[in-house]
């Protein structure tokens, strides 16, 4: 149908350019005659200096008559190209539209006359000898465009005829080469777009068509190499280690091979490294460049601390962490996946449902710096969002980086996490993160000089995976990668411990996988799947009975026939058979242990010292007066939102913000408050002299500016060595609540609560809450200010609760709530104070409150506390017993 609807325009579009050529000179002749003013017009026209309307017209006609002999020329000219090009019409030149009008007349003259076999019957004897010509031609194969083709589709038909197995590699080589091919002839705008009737050439025969196994290499320079990077030296003290620093997209030039004499250096994020007698050097990634690893790693101590943190009671004190904790726990917030990670995670719950209804499911997503999102689906379908594009030459759905997340929410808050077992495989050329679905997959090899290491931050990163829920982690052939990973020394008997555990999910999955089991399925079971990760290859009889999306996925290292592979293709790495290149994630074992050992101590960061050695054993920062109250002109506030200020309440305007952040970063090391040690917090990466010398100045004058310090003095001294200290006169409002609630101590109920409130007034919420400093968290800062404020909180609402000041309990406790909602101890004072009135329904509302805050928390779950539970009980239970009697 489509086949006549065309004939019949390029028969209409024929009539019409006759029409033009011959029927406008007819009419100009037999309207106008001839189309150019006679000399007596023109004498006329000079002497009166008037023209008549038969001047007009004729003028006029002459330049119509102009315009068409351009379009007729134009026309014949293009038709006479076409004729000499009659042997192979497929030569001839693309169209650009940038010719202008010329462009419409050519392509008309190409639609009537080649365009298919139709033209035969529009253009006489030319399409007769273009139908001669094309079979006498040495032409391989030719594929007439039916309705539903694309490139795509056409390339996988034509690489099945060959009689061969047949890879998604084999096929995105040849669409690209049938695409570069044939674009230019058929002259559409769009490069993939085919109409019905068309003919796709092919420059080669089936069984010659043979695309190499792996996508080619970026075409680089011949005298461009790779050099490793050598971190600066800085001191123990004060550096990070050399893969904390800032992640930084990997250009396409990273998958280079290497030469003798090194001229370029590699990102921060991408080293090199050759393991065992291998003279290959391997690029990978570092630290910096784990988004999955850092960012669940980071995610796990903050909920640990935060569990820490409700739990704290007055006589809590943070245990200092090491230099090592620090160091890695600064190098893992560099990296600062949050943004990706979330906009992954919304993004496959909003979009499961109509992958699963069309029975595909996911295998690979790609994340890029810019928010970008490309699914690669095992099985067809076709987004019916139309924000989604469906990539002709690789079957990927691609979401652009400028659709906002506020869009999806919606659609992804009923559907569970379809892919629990995302894996973070590194990075592709183009710098965006490669996450692979290892349960859809089934099995994965790594066929590399450095796969051991691959497998073994795999393991890491998937033990502290916030997408992994409950999926149960077994490795076997390598160390312990993480407290919840159970280990299996005989990988036999691992591989039989995996099949067991996953059998109940498999047999859900008979007919359906549980891809499609998690987005379409509810939220009634969440069909956890089962990992394996192994050092050494598992058996080949083993592979053939695991498939994917039935609750089984394999990690493997070694050489193996596995359908998915990441393959060491010299100096690189190729995810086969998606053809895609990758800089895999590989670190090293020290680095590993680092990592665990941070996270593990953010669970253990609390000791209970007792109320009294938990007050009197920290060193007063400031001086104090013989009246118990600090002496200062500046206050630098970091209950809450962070500000400098003076006593009459002026803030002190910075020019750079990190002037503001070094004042804070002082406040908090009067002990030590080192020039390097203060630039080695305030950026992650080396800073010149003068940028740091620039951002004292700008502090100083502008804390000069609100108050003058004492004469001779100034609020950041001056010094010759590296010594930067902090005016004893500039104090902190958890300086100022510190030795308030020391005073307190010594006082009876009453006076205490006179003596807390004011600090507790100072508390506006969270610590450093409108900031993003790193080293605040990293070095304790944080878990010690929330102590503080909490602990003074309980301290006033216990007294007033002592007193019967019920208001003054729940305002006590609201300032403490500011700083961490849900706390427990603040909790229960609250329910305690409601239950003092007889009002159960004030009670029942409080831990409504504390439930709430529970939800709240991201990438975490967390079960009520035993003794709020048995709070609740008693206080109801006792509070229905007085209503009885």
């Amino acid at each position: 149908m489509r086949s006549i609807r065309r004939t019949l325009l390029r028969a209409l579009a024929l009539v019409l350019l006759l029409a033009v050529l011959v029927g406008v000179p007819v009419v100009v002749a037999r309207t106008v005659g001839m189309p150019v003013p006679s000399w007596q017009q023109w004498r006329s026209a000079i002497a009166m200096r008037r023209v008549s309307t038969d001047f007009v017209v004729r003028l006029g006609a002459a330049v119509f008559v102009l315009l068409w002999s351009w379009f007729a020329c134009t026309a014949v000219a293009e038709f006479g190209r076409v004729w000499h090009r009659r042997g192979d019409p497929h030569a001839l030149p693309p169209l650009a539209r940038a010719d202008g009008p010329a462009w419409w007349v050519r392509g008309m003259v190409r639609f009537i006359a080649v365009s298919s076999v139709s033209a035969g019957a529009l253009a006489g004897g030319l399409g007769v000898v273009h139908g001669a010509a094309r079979a006498a031609a040495p032409v391989a194969h030719e594929h007439v465009v039916e309705a539903g083709d694309s490139y795509w589709r056409i390339a996988q038909h034509h690489l099945d005829e060959a009689g061969k197995p047949v890879s998604m590699v084999e096929v995105h080589e040849l669409t690209v080469e049938l695409v570069a091919f044939n674009s230019p002839r058929l002259g559409h705008r769009d490069p993939t777009l085919l109409l019905p009737g068309e003919v796709v050439r092919f420059e080669s025969e089936p069984s010659s068509v043979a695309p190499p196994a792996v996508a080619p290499p970026p075409t680089v320079a011949p005298t461009t190499v790779v050099e490793v990077a050598t971190p600066p030296s800085t001191p123990p003290s004060t550096s990070l280690p050399a893969t904390s620093s800032v992640p930084v997209t990997v250009p396409p030039s990273v998958a280079l091979s290497t030469a003798a004499t090194p001229t370029t250096s590699l990102s921060p994020d991408v080293k090199l490294v050759a393991e065992h007698d291998d003279s290959t050097s391997m690029v990978v990634l570092g630290l910096a460049g784990a988004a999955l690893l850092a960012g669940g790693a980071v995610r796990t101590i903050d909920a640990r601390r935060r569990r820490g943190w409700r739990a704290s009671s007055v006589g809590a004190r943070v245990t200092e962490p090491t230099f090592e904790q620090v160091r890695t726990e600064l190098a893992l917030r560099v990296v600062d996946a949050d943004e990706q990670l979330v906009r992954l995670d919304v993004v496959l719950r909003s979009v499961a449902r109509d992958i699963a209804s069309q029975g595909a499911c996911v295998l690979l997503a790609t994340v890029g710096d810019h928010g970008e999102v490309r699914l690669f689906l095992r099985g067809s379908a076709t987004p019916s969002d139309l924000r989604w594009r469906l990539q002709m030459d690789t079957g990927a759905w691609l979401l652009p980086g400028d659709v906002p997340l506020g869009e999806l929410v919606e659609a992804a808050r009923t559907t569970a996490l379809p892919c629990p077992a995302l894996l973070h495989l590194g990075c592709a050329v183009d710098g965006s993160q490669v996450f692979a679905d290892l349960e859809a997959m089934g099995v994965l090899g790594v066929d590399s000089p450095v796969a051991h290491s691959v497998v073994r931050t795999a393991a890491t990163s998937l033990s502290l995976s916030p997408f992994r829920a409950t999926t149960s982690l077994i490795a076997t052939a390598m160390p312990r990668p993480g407290a919840c990973v159970e280990c299996i020394d005989d990988p036999s008997d691992a591989v039989t411990a995996a099949v067991s555990a996953s059998a109940g999910v498999a047999a859900c999955a008979i007919s359906s996988s549980t891809f499609a089991l998690r987005s379409l399925g509810g939220a009634a079971d969440s069909w956890d799947p089962v990992l394996l990760l192994s050092g050494v290859p598992v058996a080949e009889e083993v592979l053939a009975d695991i498939g994917g999306g039935r609750g089984l996925g394999v990690l493997m290292a070694g050489a193996t026939e596995a359908h998915y592979c990441l393959r060491a293709v010299g100096d690189r790495h190729v995810l086969e058979p998606f053809g895609l290149q990758v800089v895999p994630l590989c670190l090293d074992a020290e680095v590993l242990h680092d990592v665990l050992e941070t996270v593990g101590h953010s669970a253990h960061e609390l000791e209970d010292h007792g109320v009294h050695d938990a007050l009197w054993s920290v060193k007063p920062k400031v001086s104090i007066t013989p009246a118990g109250e600090p002496a200062w002109d500046l206050v630098v506030n970091v209950l809450g939102n962070v500000s400098v200020r003076s006593r009459s309440g002026e803030e002190v305007q910075f020019e750079r913000s990190k002037s503001l952040e070094l004042v804070v970063w002082l406040s908090q090391h009067r002990e030590r408050p080192t020039r390097s040690a203060a630039r080695a917090a305030l950026w992650d990466l080396s800073v010149r002299d003068a940028t740091f010398a620039n951002v004292v100045s700008d502090a100083r004058r502008a804390m000069g500016r609100a108050v003058a310090p004492p004469e001779g003095e100034e609020w950041i001294g001056r010094t010759l060595t590296e010594a930067l200290p902090l005016h004893a006169r500039v104090v902190t409002d958890a300086d100022l609540l510190q030795q308030r609630v020391q005073a307190a101590r010594s006082m009876p109920a009453h006076d205490a609560v006179a003596m807390l409130r004011p600090g507790l007034e100072a508390i506006t919420g969270m610590p450093f809450a409108d900031t993003t400093f790193l080293w605040t968290d990293a070095e304790g800062h944080t878990s010690a200010l929330v102590l503080l404020a909490t602990g003074a909180a309980i301290e006033m609402a216990s007294h007033a609760l002592a007193l019967g000041d019920i208001d003054g309990v729940f305002w006590a406790t609201g300032q403490g709530l500011k700083v961490l909602p849900g706390h427990e101890e603040l909790i229960a004072l609250r329910m305690r104070a409601h239950a003092s009135r007889g009002d159960l329904s004030g009670v029942r509302q409080e831990w409504e409150s504390y439930e709430r805050a529970l939800a709240a928390e991201p990438w975490a779950s967390n079960d009520p506390a035993p003794k709020l539970c048995a709070l609740r009980r008693e206080l109801l239970a006792t509070g229905a017993s007085a209503g009885r009697r």
